[in-house]
């Protein structure tokens, strides 16, 4: 387990259906699942022309960092996306297929940092940061990144899911069936607190039928006293002590 511990200070999520921070409480205790054709709106805080070149998922992964963060400026942003811009990349390898020119933005933007570097550039954070991506595995990596620099001394962690709605052609190589929604999920970490994290042991089994950001969400909206996620045969426990 970590040493020392973690606190979350805040978080932020965005899902379709799930806009309102009040109505997250509701769905965890409900159990329900995430409706992918409800309304999938985001706080708008970021200029139109910039808000405009994102992705629906980058664009609610930033909204949703910057929420999380309010006033603080982090020591260390960790952006975390499985997929990132896939859409945007079918999009131009379909397009260079067709003899079709990529457009300059897609082209700009189709990187996997771009969400991240939009945000440091919106914001003017001159923080360090660095956006990671592990397959089934990319909530845990994402996780691993953040404990390691409150682990070095970072004081404070702004740590950020997201991904977009897979694009139709690249559908059919995922092995998984997650979904085909955009979400996005943040938190502001401090060092020192009484959350822990740590390997476990785990037999292979799926990742289960929501996003493994959406599921830590729910395990800890409902105060869970831990909660265990696996991927292949890898597994992470979060503990949450008083």
């Amino acid at each position: 387990m970590t040493e020392g511990g973690f606190s979350i200070l805040s978080w932020a999520a965005a899902a379709p259906g799930l806009a309102a921070p009040s109505s997250w409480l509701p769905w965890a205790e409900s159990g329900a699942g995430i409706a992918p054709a409800a309304p999938f709106t985001v706080p708008k805080t970021l200029p139109l022309m910039t808000s405009r070149r994102l992705s629906p998922g980058a664009r609610a992964g930033i909204e949703c960092s910057i929420a999380a963060a309010g006033s603080t400026v982090p020591d260390f942003v960790v952006t975390a996306s499985r997929d990132a811009e896939l859409p945007r990349c079918e999009k131009i390898l379909t397009g260079l297929a067709d003899g079709d020119p990529e457009s300059p933005t897609d082209f700009t933007m189709s990187v996997h940092n771009a969400a991240e570097g939009t945000l440091l550039i919106a914001k003017r954070w001159k923080v360090p940061g660095t956006s990671v991506a592990a397959d089934p595995r990319t909530f845990f990596a994402g996780w691993i990144e953040a404990a390691a620099a409150l682990a070095s001394g970072k004081k404070s962690v702004l740590l950020t899911f997201f991904e977009n709605a897979r694009p139709t052609e690249a559908r059919a190589a995922f092995r998984d069936h997650l979904p085909a929604f955009p979400y996005a999920l943040s938190f502001l970490l401090a060092s020192g607190g009484p959350v822990s994290l740590g390997p476990v042991a785990a037999e292979e089994r799926s990742l289960g039928t929501l996003p493994p950001a959406l599921q830590f969400l729910r395990a800890y909206l409902r105060k869970a006293p831990s909660v265990t996620l696996a991927a292949g045969r890898s597994a992470l426990e979060w503990r949450f002590t008083a």
